[in-house]
């Protein structure tokens, strides 16, 4: 289903992915208004930024997770989150970081369990619920990603890339109607999206839309 829709991605995100941008927790209205199906990061660290060599505490691990991912170093950074949250195993934003390098890595499932415990630990967690969105849609459960989603735009009602993938998942379940409302509820919030007009040309004549 992604594989098909790489053309209209492309041309929403150009040079500028969902995922490059830095989202601290608790800054829901600050996610980035761009519309496609990346992810979206809590935190980044710089490229050059050295290697904690002999990591002891939670952040530690947490900092070496970060620059081991940044580098493409998946499974070794999946590695220093989990000895990260074996330290500190209330804080929501470790599960989250995990999750993210797990849906990076294909794990979708073991995603959707990191950012499920992220969820359980912050409720409000913006970019949990909309990547968890991603993986579910992934696993081809576009309900339950419809689910995050919308829970995603109760917390921000301008996150425009949760309106255009909730729009993807109800087409693919037939609700062309829901379809076409939240392609448009993006175009309003985003008119430069090509992409979102693609689609919603698609389905306005299956709804007698003009």
């Amino acid at each position: 289903m992604i594989m098909k829709r790489i053309p209209q991605i492309l041309a929403i995100l150009g040079m500028t992915a969902l995922g490059s941008f830095a989202v601290k927790p608790g800054m829901a209205n600050a996610l980035p208004q761009v519309a496609g199906e990346t992810p979206i990061l809590l935190a980044s660290v710089a490229r050059d930024q050295a290697l904690p060599t002999h990591p002891k505490t939670a952040q530690d691990y947490y900092n070496r997770g970060l620059l081991l991912h940044d580098q493409g170093n998946l499974l070794q950074a999946i590695t220093n989150f989990t000895q990260a949250i074996q330290l500190n195993p209330q804080d929501a934003e470790l599960y989250f970081s995990r999750g993210l390098a797990r849906i990076d890595q294909g794990d979708q499932r073991g995603a959707i369990q990191d950012y499920t415990q992220a969820l359980q630990l912050n409720p409000d967690l913006v970019a949990a619920y909309y990547n968890r969105g991603l993986a579910r849609f992934a696993l081809t459960d576009q309900q339950g990603a419809i689910q995050d989603y919308t829970q995603a735009l109760r917390l921000n009602p301008k996150l425009v890339a949760a309106y255009y993938n909730r729009g993807l998942a109800r087409f693919d379940l037939g609700y062309r109607q829901g379809a076409l409302e939240d392609y448009t509820q993006a175009l309003r919030l985003s008119p430069n999206l090509s992409a979102t007009y693609y689609d919603r040309g698609v389905v306005r004549p299956q709804v007698g839309g003009e």
